[in-house]
Order: structure tokens, then sequence, then C-alpha cells
């Protein structure tokens, strides 16, 4: 069935002919393409600057909540004061992250519909003695006590609740490889460990979703907003250009990821062919299609750097509002940072010098930026240039003393971030794997926990020389055999944690049964 009937007439239309858009970019005048793509969205609704705001979806979609809210829109789905994990002490908004369209589908029933109450035994799953972990959020990177869970789940659902009073919800739509606990008969929003598979080996399954299944959850998110929302709420959809981290599919995750991104895209495209309210906006066409210098974090290939994300919304925002010259001129800006911060100086410079011929009066920013290309700033500079003013902006309604510590925080987040482990296997007798700290040759503690008692702490000390090749840090003693008496441990779930953070080992925790354990 054809989305959208064109007659011959109206296909060559001159009205058809007018479509700047319409032609891909030449080498001759790439503009709109290279080195940063510059895609228009099809817009049929308007968003007025004072209307309220909820993003829901992917990590990506916190990158959108972020710069909408750098750019002074009213923002519901960001700063959530949410109760601290013992073993993640940072309140920060990944939580909210709703990777696939049937999870997204869950917690807007919950939050919306009274007919489809929350209970926690729908989304806590039990890990250990009085442990529960919650996989309709991010599932083994938190874990709690029974009674944490249940309040902290309590208090996200309330944060959620907030996108009753939202004019306008922005969505986006990450994956289409979903784990299913049979138990629940629900979706689930993370992936299960392989040590939760060891523990409940016929509760859970991967279902790689097709255009039906797609369709039917896309379908119903939009039934529920239309609903619960006001008359006139209005839906911008889109697909996370952040691909998969791996697959579990029995092929190349570049393949895994094209699938993914095409079904979503298609089911996208014909709900908006199918609703006034729904427009798509082009995300992921414009990460896709730009350079890939010019779009990445400087630590990996799969997040968008935050002054890219800046010059999507600048760019999305100007075609569904009614901007002005100086909004334009504000995105000309934006894209000036994108492109000195891809290392395209020649065009950020070609560029900013224009916006300054053009400008009436020279603006703060306008001459930092002028400073800053025209001072040859190293890479290292560069980076904290433009990360101090993402801060700053994002964080504007902080006191001082919630400045230092915010960055207090970011410190101990970063050390956090340097401690790296995994749990290679139980041979019978003793857990063995490897932990370190990737910004230090001292060997670091580790912790062995049965339920919430710790039973056995040791130093991971040993000679892992595969390990220090793969990380490329010149120290490689930082392997660790841990004796465990086996009828005391036998049958239980087993967790290793780092003794500084108390953070998770990579897959931890462990079911620890009779046979040797490889993971």
């Amino acid at each position: 069935m054809a989305i959208e009937i064109i007659s011959g007439e109206n296909a060559w239309s001159k009205d058809n002919q007018r479509n700047k858009t319409r032609r891909w970019p030449s080498r001759r005048n790439p503009e709109r393409l290279y080195p940063i793509a510059t895609p228009e969205a099809k817009v049929s609704f308007k968003i007025k600057p004072d209307e309220k705001i909820f993003c829901i979806g992917s990590c990506f979609a916190n990158e959108i909540s972020q710069a909408l809210y750098r750019q002074h829109y009213d923002v519901l789905s960001i700063f959530h004061d949410l109760p601290k994990s013992e073993d993640s002490p940072f309140n920060n908004d990944s939580v909210f992250h709703k990777y696939n369209v049937a999870s997204i589908y869950n917690e807007l029933a919950w939050a919306l519909d009274p007919e489809q109450p929350y209970c926690h035994d729908q989304a806590l799953i039990s890990i250990g003695e009085d442990i529960v972990q919650d996989y309709q959020l991010t599932g083994k990177q938190r874990s709690y006590s029974r009674e944490l869970g249940e309040t902290f789940r309590d208090a996200f659902n309330r944060a959620f609740s907030a996108i009753r009073e939202a004019d306008v919800v922005i969505l986006t739509l990450g994956v289409s490889e979903v784990w299913f606990d049979k138990d629940t008969q629900r979706y689930l929003n993370v992936a299960v460990p392989h040590s939760l598979i060891k523990t409940y080996p016929e509760r859970f399954e991967l279902h790689v979703f097709d255009y039906e299944t797609t369709s039917f959850y896309l379908n119903a998110i939009y039934q529920l907003l239309a609903t619960h929302l006001k008359p006139d709420f209005r839906l911008l959809v889109t697909v996370s250009p952040i691909p998969l981290t791996y697959t579990f599919r029995q092929q190349d995750v570049f393949i895994s990821n094209s699938y993914s991104k095409a079904v979503l895209r298609v089911t996208v495209e014909e709900l908006v062919a199918s609703k006034a309210n729904v427009n798509y906006f082009p995300s992921y066409e414009f990460v896709t299609l730009s350079n890939p210098s010019a779009i990445w974090r400087h630590d990996d290939y799969r997040h968008v750097d935050s002054s890219f994300v800046d010059y999507i919304m600048g760019n999305v925002m100007a075609q569904f509002t009614d901007a002005t010259d100086a909004d334009h001129e504000k995105n000309l800006l934006l894209k000036v940072k994108s492109l000195y911060y891809g290392g395209f100086i020649k065009d950020a410079k070609k560029l900013l010098s224009l916006i300054r011929k053009n400008q009436k009066t020279s603006s703060t920013e306008v001459f930092l930026l002028w400073t800053a290309m025209n001072t040859g700033l190293s890479g290292k500079v560069k980076l904290l240039f433009f990360k101090c003013s993402s801060y700053f902006q994002t964080y504007r309604h902080l006191s001082f003393v919630q400045h230092i510590d915010s960055v207090l925080s970011i410190f101990r987040k970063l050390s956090k971030d340097a401690l790296v482990g995994h749990v290679d296997h139980w041979d019978g007798q003793c857990l063995n794997g490897w932990a370190c700290n990737q910004n230090s040759s001292k060997p670091v503690q580790i912790k062995v926990l049965l339920g919430k008692a710790v039973i056995k702490t040791e130093l991971a000390a040993l000679a892992r020389p595969d390990v220090a090749r793969h990380l490329g840090l010149k120290n490689e003693n930082f392997g660790f055999k841990v004796p465990l008496d086996s009828s005391q441990v036998e049958g239980q779930l087993i967790r290793v944690v780092f003794a500084e953070s108390g953070d998770d080992l990579n897959f931890s925790p462990i079911y620890i049964d009779s046979k040797v354990t490889d993971l």
C-alpha cells in the first residue's frame, strides 16, 4: 500500500520543480551536504516559544532536551530530583532513556492510562537477597534494595508524569532488538545480562522487531498521547542517529544497525503521512550525511557531540517556530562551532567572516569565537572551550555553590569512568577476572558480595598482559583470582564491585553453579 499517491501532473508541476531541496547536492554546490548536512523538515504545524516540550526516547532524546534548554525552551524532561542509589550516587537523566517502541509504550501507559496502573512486580526483577534491578529503566547499571528500588521507581513515575503538561512531545526511536520477559509478558528497555539468564534460564528472549510490530507500538504510543494529552498536542518524531553498541544476532553490527534504523524510519514515515499533528525531523539525516569529524564526540564513534546537537535543534526549531533574523544568525553560529570543533577551520572562518560582515553590532560570542580561531588553540584547549560554554548554558539555573558541587561531581564521575574490569569465569574454586584504574598504576581493590554481605575483599594485582595490550596500558598487574567457599556460593548470585565506587564489574552479578562458568 502506498503512503502517498501523487498524480503525474503534480509530480512534474512547477510548484514541485521550485522545491529547492529536491535535487541531491553536487560537488560544484556541496553546501547543503558537505562538510555538514542541512536537511529540511516538512513542516505542517508551528511551535510557540513558550510552549512546554517533553522529550522521550533513546539517549539522544536527553541530548535534545539539553540542547533545547540551552536555547531557552521550556523543557519538562530534564533536571529530575531522584533518590540516590548506594552504588550509583549520581542523579542523572540517563534513567529516562527509552530505547525501543515497546518500552516507550510501557512507560506512557503507566503514566497516562488509569486502566494500566504501574505495579512494581512489572518492572523490578530480583537478582539476590533483597536486591532488585529495573529493566524498564537501566537494568544492571543500577542495583537497589527492594525498598530503595520501589522508592526510586515511585519518584521516577512522578517525574515522568510531567508529560501530561506537554504541548509538544519529541520522540526519538532507537533500536529494534528488544528483550522480552515471559513472566511479566512485557518487553524490556535494556539488554538482559548473561548472569540474569543463568539465574532465570527460561524467562527471557530476544525479539527482533519487524515492520508490523514496530508499527503496532508506534501507533499505540500515538493513541495514548492523543487520548490523554491536550487536544492540540503535537508530536515531533525522529530516528536516533546513535548506532547499536553491539548486536545479539549472528551478523555484523553494521548490518543489524542498518536494519534497525530502516524499520524505524519506514514506520515513522507512515505515521507522519496519516496524522496532521505528527511531523518528522531529520536528526538521523543530519548526522549520517555529515562528515564524521564534525559530529562524533571525541571519545567514541557513537554519541553525537553536544555542539552538533545544538546545531541540529537550532535548525529544526527555526523551521517549526516563527524564527527571527537573530534566530537564523544564532543557527549560523552553531554551524560555525560544529565546523570549528570538527577541524574544518577554513570553512568555519569563512562563515564567521560572513556573519561579522552582516552584523550591525559585534556580539561577545562572535568575538570569542573569532579570537579562539585566530589564536590557534590546541585540540584539548578547543575541547575545553566548547565544554565550558555548553556547561554554563545548560546549567545556568544553578547557584555558585551548586556549580562547585557540580564540578566536583564531574571529577568524581571522571574518576569512576577510569575504573574498568571484567569477571571472566568461575572455575569451581575461584572467581577469575581483572580490574584496574586506567589513570593509575596502583592496583585497585574489589569486593565480592553475597546479597549485602561482603564475603571477600581482594587486591587485583596478578599479571594480565593480554588486557594490558587491549587497553594500551604499560602496567599489566590487575588480574584477580578470588577463592570462594563453593558450599557457600553455589546456587547464589554473586556481585563483584569496585571497593572505591561500589560499581559492578562487567558481567557482574554472576550466578554460581556446580559447573565451571565461562562468561
